[in-house]
């Protein structure tokens, strides 16, 4: 059996929720699986990364009155649908809108009722979000989601081991800890992460899946101000990411920084509903992951800790400074 058999029968009891749901109870039955979404790392993570297609929710949602059928029609773009219901049943869950709404108002004839509405536009707009998770579950090789599984393992278990190892051989500690890395993508699942191909700007540290609706472009950096590795270094790994993408064609890049040093290393908020860090470079969206290594010698509530390094979205995509 499948390890997501039983998210996937989860995943499919809450949609059929949503689809039999009654008008008294739809706003609560949408929030229920959105919820249901957000709460589970596998789901979440596909999320985040539907949630990098290009799609302009409020034109659509402010065009309504353009199209003949007398509602707004779903995209001909298999991601940009699936985005599309993300974004319709978020205003639901949040009653911003309902099914008497100005771009579902000829979604039925008007005698329909209520409860009929309700159906058509679940089936019409829920429907191809559901199918997006169900179809992207059984990978379970969303880079995403391993990555935050690996950032977890490692901060809990391994925090010391790596630090060691990098502090033992610094001439070669950010390929032993890239090393590291691509070992665990490759038990879970992802074949042949290959380290250090070769592309027209230079070497990526890691190369996985390309041909597949999930790739992997991810360049590794080390975070460690005593060394000098600072957000110059940090804004040169994200450069070479965004670079690796466009050599690759593909949409999303992902930067993992190793942090080495007693302050935490802190990057501005996403706007909207990310929870990921992500930087949007033209048309490539650069997720960032940090990974905190530096051995804490005493308990959280004996040590005073240091301020916060942060590095602001201003100073990364101020690339005109990046020099090779």
């Amino acid at each position: 059996m499948h390890p997501n058999h039983f998210l996937k029968t989860q995943l499919e009891n809450r949609i059929k929720s949503v689809l039999a749901s009654t008008y008294g109870n739809f706003h609560n039955d949408i929030k229920i699986f959105l919820d249901f979404v957000e709460s589970n790392a596998v789901l979440r993570a596909l999320l985040e990364e539907l949630k990098t297609v290009e799609f302009n929710y409020n034109q659509w949602i402010n065009d309504y009155d353009n199209y003949s059928s007398g509602y707004s029609p779903t995209p001909d773009h298999y991601l940009k649908k699936a985005l599309l219901g993300y974004f319709i049943m978020s205003d639901f869950a949040n009653l911003k809108l309902d099914c008497m709404s100005d771009p579902f108002l000829q979604i039925a004839d008007p005698r329909v009722d209520y409860n009929k509405r309700c159906h058509l536009i679940a089936e019409i707009y829920f429907m191809p979000l559901y199918e997006y998770f169900n179809e992207n579950i059984q990978h379970v090789s969303s880079v995403l989601y391993l990555l935050d599984k690996y950032k977890h393992r490692t901060e809990w278990f391994h925090k010391e081991k790596l630090y060691k190892m990098y502090i033992d051989d610094t001439r070669r500690g950010e390929d032993n800890l890239t090393l590291d890395l691509q070992e665990y993508l490759h038990n879970q699942g992802i074949d042949y992460p290959f380290s250090s191909p070769r592309s027209p700007s230079g070497r990526a540290d890691l190369i996985g899946q390309l041909e597949t609706p999930d790739p992997m472009v991810l360049e590794v950096k080390i975070f460690n101000l005593e060394n000098n590795y600072n957000k110059t270094y940090i804004r040169k790994g994200l450069t070479q990411a965004y670079r690796y993408a466009l050599d690759y064609q593909k949409p999303v890049g992902y930067l993992v920084v190793y942090n080495l040093d007693e302050r935490d290393l802190v990057f501005e908020k996403n706007e909207g509903s990310l929870q990921y860090k992500s930087i949007r470079i033209g048309d490539k969206t650069i997720f960032v992951l940090v990974i905190d290594i530096y051995p804490s010698p005493k308990t959280a509530s004996e040590r005073q800790k240091p301020l916060p390094y942060v590095i602001e979205d201003s100073y990364l995509l101020n690339l005109n400074e990046e020099q090779e």
